[in-house]
């Protein structure tokens, strides 16, 4: 499957922080004026032998905020002050994943041990490219035993295998209080899990 998409966004709404006539730190929507977003989407999921599975995706978006309608508090995209790029919030340019599982047969059931990894670019958590998070990889696995009628499932799973340090959010409070806060992506984990499927 793939897609190519591009929009014209008008009235683009979107939050930002400022100070207020006291002096105190505040945010509030603002209206973000007009942006020009394209891009494409491809996602593959492919059997070439029987058992083998591969499951694949890429994302990539292209963002610019053409006119923000004389609002100060948001810049626009080519801006020097972005770094000659401002970027959406919380919109990676760039993602990607990859899985690969094979099922193995066996007397009592079959067996398939899976991979997964999945890619992000850097991304910006709030406007003006504030609240920076670097590029990632994540490594997922698991080893799945199902039942010959596949009404039960034990599964041994690990997530984040490389133990990666990545936030899932942020909040830039550079300018105000001389420090970000976030909340940091889980570490690796270990665990085991326990299906039944009723038909």
């Amino acid at each position: 499957n793939g897609a190519l998409f591009f929009s014209r966004y008008e009235n683009q709404q979107t939050f930002a922080q400022q100070l207020d006539a006291n002096g105190e730190n505040w945010f509030r929507e603002v209206n973000a004026g007009r942006a020009r977003i394209w891009g494409l989407e491809a996602e593959l999921q492919a059997e070439p032998v029987s058992g083998l599975r591969i499951d694949g995706s890429l994302g990539y978006v292209n963002y610019n905020l053409v006119d923000n309608e004389g609002n100060e508090l948001l810049f626009e995209g080519s801006d020097p002050r972005c770094g000659g790029r401002c970027y959406s919030p919380r919109t990676p340019k760039l993602t990607g994943g990859l899985g690969l599982q094979y099922s193995f047969g066996l007397s009592q059931g079959s067996i398939t041990p899976r991979l997964d990894t999945v890619y992000q670019s850097t991304t910006y958590f709030t406007t003006n490219n504030q609240g920076g998070q670097d590029g990632y990889t994540l490594l997922n696995g698991r080893l799945t035993w199902a039942s010959p009628e596949e009404t039960w499932e034990i599964a041994f799973f690990g997530n984040n295998l490389t133990d990666e340090d990545y936030f899932n959010g942020k909040l830039s409070l550079v300018g105000f209080f001389g420090r970000e806060q976030g909340n940091p992506g889980m570490p690796r984990t270990w665990g085991l899990s326990f299906k039944r499927n009723f038909r």
